[in-house]
């Protein structure tokens, strides 16, 4: 009885939890979308979405932003305890969007709840996604971060406008860097049945989902780090409302792999290849279709530990 009564307290604990992580993001979402009405006269395509968890990674992301030609509307999500970054923020992009967000879900679940207001707006075609990422749990977390927005941002401004183009005139979905296309069996074990809650809720087909994830997964493939460019009507059954209920994200424990978060990383190129739109993979120098949708294994992993 009494391990019964503790395991009410804590679904009921639990709920309360979600509640009012779902209450916070209504009222931060409720202003966002009020405060866009207002000023949503420009007609600017192009929608920038940065998750601004690590503070003092901000110069580095205002200098990257920079080199952007297009111009954009940014949408930035900022952890409570940082809020005072809203006020350096606008020092450069005054017309920012921030709203404040609890420490759950990492990245992706900030950007799912900024999606669902800015896809309403049909003015933005394309959004580029970013985050802050040290990626603690891999000596090289700083640098891989640097790599991945050195590709996705090159110092070549013309290869930028080119991307933009490629996604909203290539039937293109997705753009994402180039050394970071891996293998859909990468750690699936830990992700599958994340993914096809997922996959359900984007294309409800258990036959074709069971065909992806289980007899087809290594012809697949994924960018890894969840940082990427995407035309965001393709993108569309990603945004389902239901893949971006709090309840489905885990609380924080500093976990490397196996949480809705890092499922939903997996099925952000997924759906795409799935609907047999292209990706795009971009590097400082070129931006080309990818033609085989079988990511590489990276160095660290064994094709052997993928079972089928």
């Amino acid at each position: 009885m009494i391990i019964r009564a503790k395991a009410i307290i804590n679904k009921l604990k639990n709920y309360r939890y979600y509640r009012s992580i779902e209450e916070l993001y209504a009222i931060e979402l409720g202003k966002l979308e009020n405060e866009l009405k207002k000023k949503n006269d420009n007609n600017r395509e192009l929608a920038v979405v940065l998750h601004l968890y690590y503070q003092d990674s901000w110069k580095y992301i205002e200098s990257k932003l920079k080199i952007i030609p297009e111009k954009f509307d940014l949408f930035v999500s900022v952890p409570e305890e940082n809020k005072k970054l809203e006020r350096e923020i606008k020092k450069t992009f005054q017309g920012a969007n921030i709203i404040h967000t609890p420490n759950l879900g990492r990245d992706i679940l900030p950007f799912l709840k900024i999606m669902s207001v800015v896809k309403r707006f049909n003015n933005y075609r394309v959004v580029l996604k970013i985050h802050t990422k040290r990626s603690l749990h891999r000596d090289d977390g700083e640098d891989w971060n640097n790599e991945i927005m050195n590709e996705l941002i090159p110092n070549n401004r013309g290869l930028i406008t080119k991307n933009i183009e490629k996604l909203l005139t290539d039937n293109s979905a997705l753009t994402g860097p180039s050394k970071q296309y891996i293998n859909l069996s990468v750690n699936f074990e830990a992700n599958g049945r994340d993914l096809t809650k997922i996959m359900m809720h984007s294309f409800r087909n258990h036959r074709l989902i069971w065909r992806v994830l289980q007899t087809d997964r290594k012809e697949y493939g994924f960018f890894a780090g969840s940082m990427f460019w995407i035309n965001i009507a393709k993108l569309s059954q990603a945004f389902d409302e239901k893949n971006s209920k709090a309840k489905y994200f885990a609380r924080e424990r500093g976990q490397v792999d196996g949480t809705y978060a890092h499922a939903m990383e997996r099925a952000f190129s997924l759906i795409p290849e799935v609907n047999r739109d292209y990706l795009l993979k971009i590097d400082e120098l070129k931006i080309n279709k990818i033609k085989d949708y079988s990511g590489a294994f990276p160095d660290w992993y064994s094709p052997e530990q993928s079972s089928d």
